[in-house]
């Protein structure tokens, strides 16, 4: 991946999952290396309840997660595949679908151990420290995302060599909503974990400047003589110095692709305008079932300014899948 050092990027706005890439950039500016972004994979989403015949139960398969106060909290799940990189942010994301009763909805560390289709009252996972501020929650958050700053907690588990992390949600001040689940076939936002990681090599000191020598004393004007053979070209002199220049970027149109059912498939996404550098490609989808293989420059094409989105579909049915570009330039220099 190469730096992005504009802050001034567009946004990718696909309904639904909004990414503001002139975050990424600042992030690039203000730490001085390359960041890239990534979806974490959901792999367990379910609530449960703490009183009557439903503390037994399992609501692992249900399409919507319940937050209530007083014994209903829900439980999200995600890998973690990039161990060894540095966090540079973590953004834990749900969709409201309902609001029965305005409150506070608070995200909670919690330990990984644990599988939706078993997960009761009776079994809850360890829970750790909360996580600072709670969101406030009224009937105008319906159809909306709320979003958790998850950085520290993600760079924790990461750190920690985990290879999942888990979050707990619970409500206060009379709360009662419902966010959907990876199981929801009406509205379709799961839950997601959205990671920015960086990660570079330090970069090494600039050597010393030779010292100047002194300048001689300036001598009498002699007469113009006759014109003399050109000489010998000299040896090139000392580089002026560097001029730091921001980057000058756009993005292409994001491109929506069909994936077969049970297929695994990739596609090259749009190519930048003339003159640019694609420097991050973009991949997402709002499908269940459908899973990241990975993105990058397709090395296969003549030309080296091609990137690609890589996808797994395991449902039985064509999925949409969607793909774009960060295409930036150097200016010319003033």
């Amino acid at each position: 991946m190469k730096l992005i050092e504009n802050n001034d990027l567009p946004s990718f706005n696909i309904p639904g999952k909004p990414i503001a890439l002139g975050v990424f950039a600042a992030i690039a500016v203000v730490v001085g290396q390359p960041v890239y972004a990534d979806s974490a994979r959901l792999v367990g989403d379910s609530y449960v309840v703490a009183s009557g015949g439903e503390a037994s139960k399992s609501h692992g398969s249900k399409p919507a997660l319940l937050v209530k106060q007083g014994g209903t909290d829900s439980y999200v799940k995600f890998t973690l595949n990039n161990a060894s990189s540095t966090v540079a942010h973590a953004t834990l994301k749900v969709f409201v679908n309902k609001v029965t009763t305005p409150g506070s909805l608070t995200a909670r560390e919690e330990t990984a151990n644990w599988e939706e289709a078993t997960l009761t009252f009776a079994n809850l996972p360890t829970s750790g420290a909360s996580i600072n501020p709670s969101i406030n929650v009224t009937t105008a958050s319906k159809s909306q995302w709320l979003e958790f700053d998850v950085t520290s907690y993600v760079q924790s588990q990461v750190t920690a060599a985990a290879s999942e992390i888990a979050f707990g949600l619970t409500g206060s001040n009379s709360l009662n909503l419902q966010l959907d689940s990876k199981e929801s076939a009406a509205t379709s936002h799961p839950p997601a974990l959205d990671i920015v990681w960086a990660s570079a090599g330090a970069t090494g000191p600039q050597g010393p400047q030779g010292a100047t020598g002194p300048q001689g004393a300036t001598g009498a004007q002699g007469p113009q003589g006759a014109t003399g053979p050109q000489g010998a070209t000299g040896a090139q002199g000392i580089p002026g110095p560097v001029v730091a220049m921001s980057l000058q970027c756009t993005n292409t149109s994001v491109t929506s692709y069909t994936i077969n059912a049970n297929s695994t498939n990739f596609f090259n996404n749009s190519a930048c305008p003339a003159g640019y550098t694609a420097t991050t490609p973009y991949c997402w989808t709002g499908a269940s079932g459908v899973y990241s293989q990975g993105s990058g420059f397709n090395s296969n094409v003549s030309s080296s300014n091609v990137t690609f989105c890589a996808w797994q579909n395991t449902t039985a049915s064509n999925q949409t899948v969607f793909g774009g570009n960060v295409c930036c330039r150097v200016p010319a220099a003033p």
